[in-house]
């Protein structure tokens, strides 16, 4: 009873702890095991049923669907993957006046650019809460403003369309899938 409890599980077969000493010895060999098959690109969201896609999150660009999991990282995949389409437009995007506020910005090459001198000095913590650095495909260090609501990260998205010149809202264009938004 007491070597039933202490068996490992391993996928469907089970192999006592004597078996695994017995292996670590050289006098057992471990059993081949069936591989998992991998699971095909992912290129369109299933629409069996409504239930699962109101829990899908992610975004269509050009077509393909890029899942994700949090609003910090649908919009740095959003401006990372609308980069890679149009090399340059990071910087088009972080000049341009859809760049967030007079006082936030959404994207910069600096983090100090993110947020005014006030919010910094009200908010000690700033560096570590509200931003996220990430390196483009041209090897150039970018900074994103990453404490935001669900709407905001959606609004985001908006403007990088807007500023790329795809059609917003479309699947063919920019298109976010997200609950409650």
């Amino acid at each position: 009873r007491a070597e039933a409890s202490r068996q490992l599980h391993i996928a469907e077969g089970e192999i006592s702890i004597a078996y695994v000493r017995q292996f670590l010895q050289g006098k057992a060999q471990m059993p081949s095991l069936p591989l998992p098959s991998p699971s095909p690109a992912f290129v369109s969201p299933p629409s069996s049923s409504s239930a699962s896609r109101r829990t899908e999150k992610g975004f269509y660009l050009k077509g393909i669907f890029y899942p994700t999991h949090t609003v910090r990282d649908l919009v740095e995949m959003s401006f990372r993957k609308v980069e890679e389409l149009m090399p340059g437009f990071l910087l088009a995007f972080y000049r341009s006046d859809r760049n967030g506020s007079r006082s936030r910005r959404y994207i910069s090459q600096r983090p100090e650019e993110l947020f005014s001198e006030d919010f910094r000095r009200d908010h000690p913590e700033w560096r570590r809460q509200h931003v996220r650095g990430f390196v483009s495909a041209d090897g150039q260090k970018w900074w994103l403003m990453v404490n935001i609501s669900a709407a905001a990260g959606k609004a985001i998205v908006q403007s990088i369309a807007e500023v790329a010149g795809l059609p917003w809202g479309r699947e063919e264009g920019i298109k976010v899938v997200w609950p409650d938004t």
